[in-house]
């Protein structure tokens, strides 16, 4: 009967009391960083003490049997003994300074000298690192580098198309201001629009909304055979005098609010400012040369100053580097 009551009694203080197996080092160093805070419990020898910054605080290192090292930071009254076996429990801290993981003691009991024997010795100089947090996280930190490069890419892919496609929307500009569908035709112009000529490339015609106009279109269409803008096309509207007649400017001059509907303005060094007119009169076309440095020649004739002369359907008229021949439907 004693000898139950006694056993029942021993089971009762274990349960009360509570009994914590002691953790090896590597065990806790493996996870340290997920464990900081956390209260653990080491069985080991004091290697060494080793003075702390502050006064009255040590740290010592303890190692357990198993060869596993790890400092231990005590504001005790008493310091360990150093060759001494000792339980430990206490908070487990991390020193960025050092990159090392430490216990902050809270409880520390001496062990009989017999309590354990170290199977593996190891070097107490020489505690395991903190893994580095990058190396922690290398799979997170290249997986988003990757997107962060993906996504430079095609942001640069989008700019660049929107640029392509701003560029092939631009049209070429032709220095004559005139195109039109018809000959013989009046047209109000009060607006800016572009004309499409049919069998040539798209042309731009600048027409300001400013100052409308009634101009009458002379029939046929003039075509480049030589020059800046060889093989283009285009119609011509005379300018209308008070006389019936209707005049087409040529030459180098810029064309202004007078004339900017009834001006081939062309670019070429060997053209005078004022060149040449066409002018329609009575149903009949004729070239007048305007210039006395750069003749203007109709099918190899030279014209002198003011010379005028018929133009017949398929003549071609030279004025210094450029040659356009006058066509007729």
């Amino acid at each position: 009967m004693k000898r139950i009551l006694f056993a029942l009694s021993l089971c009762l203080l274990m349960g009360l009391t509570g009994t914590v197996k002691a953790e090896r080092v590597s065990q806790i160093l493996n996870n340290a960083s997920q464990r900081v805070g956390e209260i653990v419990e080491v069985d080991g020898l004091v290697t060494q003490l080793q003075d702390a910054n502050k006064s009255n605080f040590k740290d010592y290192w303890l190692k357990d049997k198993y060869g596993g090292i790890i400092m231990v930071h005590t504001d005790g009254t008493e310091d360990p003994i150093t060759n001494k076996k000792y339980n430990v429990k206490g908070y487990l801290t991390y020193n960025a300074d050092n990159g090392l993981y430490y216990i902050s003691e809270t409880y520390r009991n001496q062990l009989s000298d017999d309590a354990f024997i170290i199977v593996e010795p190891s070097n107490p100089f020489t505690p395991t690192p903190a893994i580095p947090w990058w190396k922690e996280n290398f799979l997170i930190l290249v997986i988003a580098g990757g997107a962060i490069i993906l996504a430079l890419i095609i942001i640069a892919f989008v700019v660049s198309s929107k640029k392509s496609k701003s560029i092939q929307n631009v049209k070429p500009s032709y220095t004559s201001h005139m195109t039109a569908n018809s000959a013989e035709t009046k047209v109000s112009i009060s607006n800016i629009e572009t004309v499409q000529n049919n069998t040539e490339e798209l042309k731009t015609m600048i027409i300001p909304k400013a100052d409308p106009k009634t101009m009458k279109f002379i029939p046929g269409e003039l075509e480049i055979l030589k020059g800046a803008d060889i093989g283009k096309k285009f119609k011509i509207a005379g300018s209308p005098q008070s006389d019936g007649t209707s005049i087409v400017t040529i030459g180098r001059e810029n064309s202004n609010e007078s004339n900017m509907f009834s001006h081939i303005h062309l670019k070429e060094k060997t053209i005078s400012r004022q060149q040449a007119q066409i002018i329609q009169s009575n149903g009949n076309i004729k070239v007048k040369n305007l210039s006395k440095t750069n003749l203007t020649k109709v099918d190899g004739k030279e014209l002198m100053p003011d010379e005028t002369i018929e133009l017949s359907p398929n003549a071609i008229i030279s004025l210094g580097e450029v040659e356009i021949k006058y066509l007729l439907n």
